[in-house]
């Protein structure tokens, strides 16, 4: 274990795992629980940072069951308020925050039925505590459990935790409109960041630069943070690979040694030859998907020369609003109708369609006319909702700045979702796809690749 550790701490998580196996069958026969929960909480930390979730779960299973053996009831205690930690972080990768919050809250429970729980173990889940709120859009929450995580960490030296609590403040300030604290909080983070070997923290902070950059248009700065955070994803992966790779030259060797029994070398020719179907038969059907999308995406891009977005793919939008055209009594006088027409082409020509707080009524306000006028409008001249016809000018805005301009395939989908006016990355996601029938990203990929008909410039 003490190599384990060693390895661990140098970024080796290939042989930390070999000898934290190593110790675990030395221990598998014996009644010592307090070995084996180190060795088994260590593997559940490890297969986490491998993002092999199955095998976190089992371990930290193993973990908890030997921890209630152990006569210590206040180590025990601790033990098991760092697996529910581990367990919380977990659900925070995969995106589950009311399962992280659960995990935590039980951690804070075994955290305080134990004399060894230290301040900075509180802290800790105080700041993910932060963090789940904030992902959840509730911020006052979310700055309650910070404020407390500081208060926790006063007097401690600054270390990784503090850098997380910075982050995710200056994220919270951004919420807030107030640049000022935002930007204040964020040189702190990076300060401690700077000056820690701790990569996943390097990456967090970097996000909350990415959004402090594209929400002040810092287009430099953000360009070199999403390089720099490029880069350590890159370190982060070419070490779980490693790992990968050793398994598989382990399971190689297995299977060559399988092989010498006759009695399984049918049974291994079965598996691999079904595997290569399987293989063949994926391998297929992703190319002729893929031939697929790179002709809906020269077909968008040369339809856009000479249509708008909301006249493409009308069949497979949602029609135009009947209620509201086929209200009883309706009647527009035709000098109105034209007046709106002229301004929802001014409209179309402005930026105004980008604010995320647009509506149906503060665009009838600032046309002076009422929304039942306005509706009406849009339907019959655009055949759209409202909705729609807004979505699909946000779609038209953001192709074009891909197409034209190379600094925007190099933004990520939230910084997109937002210059174009989506309350979320994954409402800008689906409606790209709606109206494109290709996903952000491989519409981003086939701009790289250069899959266009020549002189396509959408203007």
């Amino acid at each position: 274990m003490l190599s384990a550790t060693l390895y661990q701490q140098s970024g080796d998580i290939t042989q930390a795992i070999e000898y934290a196996n190593r110790a675990e069958n030395i221990i598998s026969d014996t009644d010592d629980s307090p070995w084996k929960t180190r060795v088994y909480g260590f593997l559940t930390t490890q297969y986490r940072f491998l993002k092999l979730y199955k095998k976190q779960k089992k371990f930290a299973e193993k973990t908890i069951e030997e921890s209630h053996k152990i006569a210590d009831k206040d180590r025990a205690a601790s033990t098991i308020g760092l697996v529910y930690q581990e367990m919380a972080y977990t659900g925070m990768e995969l995106e589950d925050y009311p399962s992280a919050i659960r995990y935590i809250q039980k951690s804070q429970e075994s955290f305080h039925n134990s004399k060894f729980s230290s301040n900075a173990l509180f802290a800790q889940n105080e700041q993910l505590l932060g963090l789940a709120y904030l992902n959840l859009k509730q911020f006052d929450q979310s700055m309650e459990h910070y404020q407390a995580s500081i208060r926790l960490l006063k007097g401690l030296p600054d270390y990784y935790v503090r850098a997380l609590v910075y982050s995710g403040l200056s994220q919270l300030y951004l919420e807030k409109k107030d640049l000022r604290k935002a930007k204040e909080y964020l040189d702190q983070a990076k300060d401690i960041a700077d000056k820690s070997d701790y990569l996943e923290v390097k990456k967090e902070v970097n996000k909350s630069a990415q959004k402090y950059y594209t929400a002040t248009e810092n287009i430099d700065s953000l360009v070199d943070v999403t390089k720099d955070t490029d880069s350590l994803t890159a370190v982060l992966n070419n070490k779980a690979q490693h790992f990968m790779d050793s398994e598989y030259e382990n399971m190689e060797k297995n299977i060559s040694t399988i092989q010498k029994d006759n009695s399984y070398k049918n049974l291994i020719i079965t598996i691999i030859m079904a595997l290569l179907f399987a293989a063949g038969t994926t391998f297929l059907w992703i190319k002729r998907k893929q031939r697929k999308d790179i002709q809906r995406f020269k077909k968008l891009i040369t339809r856009l020369r000479t249509e708008r977005i909301y006249q493409i793919r009308e069949e497979e939008i949602p029609d135009k609003d009947k209620n509201v055209e086929n209200s009883p009594g309706l009647s527009i006088p035709p000098e109105t109708e034209q007046k709106l027409l002229k301004q929802l082409e001014n409209f179309e020509n402005s930026d105004l369609y980008r604010k995320n707080t647009l509506s149906l009524s503060v665009l009838a306000g600032r046309f002076e006319t009422n929304t039942k006028y306005l509706s009406y409008v849009i339907n019959k001249h655009k055949r759209k909702s409202f909705q729609h016809y807004i979505n699909g000018l946000r779609i038209e805005y953001i192709i074009k700045k891909l197409k034209n301009d190379p600094v925007y395939k190099q933004y990520k989908i939230a910084a997109l979702a937002d210059e174009s006016g989506f309350s979320s990355p994954n409402k800008f996601a689906m409606v790209f796809k709606k109206v494109t029938s290709i996903s952000p990203s491989q519409f981003i990929k086939y701009l790289d690749e250069n899959i266009s008909l020549k002189d396509t410039e959408i203007d």
